[in-house]
């Protein structure tokens, strides 16, 4: 099933996604976790989608699951149809609960299917592909550099939202403006009148939300991790999945991953973090294992060794991030290996 595409409407009425809702188990936990890991961008129809199906309020033993989905879909059969037809659950005693239940349920189904048939905002993407760095203009003049193998979304109706959201996969580096929007003053002195609300811009990844309202900063979010590096102005970090967590306040110079359940925070130079604009890769003692993954996330690559000992061994250097030979001369030079290349698989060999 391809759920990439699910507006608010499909995932309410899709049969696996209730599932997870009413009954969730191991198995589709997982399964929807590691979906939401890969498409950051959909977690506000889901938690919306959440919100509507648990709005549905009735007693377990009255209306079961099933009659549920099938009372939906029926509902949405005469919608179409604009019958109206009453609808009929199975057989459930006594009989006063089953026109009790029915009665709840239909009126929550009411109100579910009023915010289901409004149409949802399209989402506009860009993309850029292994290998490649792009540059975007927001539609409010804030600019985003994409680094290889990354993404944003945001919502089309961008001007009509309270928050400037977008969502973002990969890494790339924001150049926030301050924006505001007109909003009507009702007090007494100034009745009628307009007063310019400043709108937060939010960055949003599978772990954090990152608040700002005007400043420049790296974002970083692959393999079930997030890292951020403020370069100018501030920003607010909070989790999504522990809300409770106070938000975490970063000053210029600092550098925050979030990764495995656990914030870290240090000072870093900014510009070590950013050179992958100027199609710069710096390395500072880091291992094999972490430049092969780095290949891997920026040229789509699959990197392999034949001897785990060589992942450890430590690399300092910058190389060019648009020339993945050089690097691979350099790294073969260093370290007298072999490093062999067979379309896209790379493999270090230990002489």
């Amino acid at each position: 099933m391809d759920y990439s595409r699910y507006t608010v409407h499909d995932f309410v009425l899709d049969e696996y996604f209730q599932e997870w809702v009413f009954h969730p188990n191991q198995q589709n936990t997982l399964f929807w976790n590691q979906w939401l890991l890969r498409h950051p961008y959909q977690q506000k129809d889901v938690e919306e989608a959440k919100r509507l199906l648990l709005s549905l309020s009735f007693e377990e033993e009255e209306v079961t699951p099933r009659e549920i989905v099938g009372l939906k879909s029926r509902v949405l059969q005469n919608i179409s149809s604009n019958q109206t037809e009453p609808l009929h659950l199975g057989s459930i005693k006594p009989p006063y609960l089953k026109w009790a239940a029915s009665v709840a349920v239909l009126l929550s189904l009411s109100v579910l299917f009023y915010f289901l048939l409004l149409p949802s905002p399209a989402m506009i993407e860009y993309r850029a592909s292994y290998g490649e760095i792009k540059e975007i203009i927001l539609p409010d003049g804030s600019q985003v550099t994409l680094n290889a193998n990354s993404s944003i979304q945001y919502n089309a109706d961008w001007k009509q939202q309270e928050s400037r959201k977008v969502w973002l996969q990969g890494e790339a580096f924001f150049k926030v403006v301050k924006d505001s929007t007109p909003q009507e003053d009702l007090s007494a002195n100034n009745t009628g009148s307009a007063a310019l609300i400043a709108r937060k811009f939010e960055v949003l990844t599978p772990e954090l939300r990152i608040e700002v309202l005007g400043t420049q900063f790296n974002v970083r979010a692959r393999h079930s991790a997030t890292e951020v590096v403020l370069q100018e102005g501030n920003v607010q970090l909070s989790l999504l999945e522990n809300r409770e967590q106070p938000t975490l306040a970063m000053k210029p110079g600092e550098r925050v991953i979030y990764s495995e359940q656990k914030l870290s925070q240090q000072v870093v130079e900014p510009e070590k973090y950013l050179s992958w604009r100027q199609n710069q890769l710096i390395f500072e003692d880091q291992s094999l294992a972490e430049v092969a993954q780095r290949l891997e996330d920026i040229y789509g690559v699959e990197v392999v060794f034949d001897d785990e000992q060589l992942q450890h061994m430590l690399f300092r250097g910058t190389v060019p991030s648009d020339n993945i030979e050089i690097l691979l001369e350099a790294l073969s030079g260093i370290y007298q290996i072999e490093i062999s290349r067979e379309e896209d698989v790379i493999t270090f060999h230990a002489r």
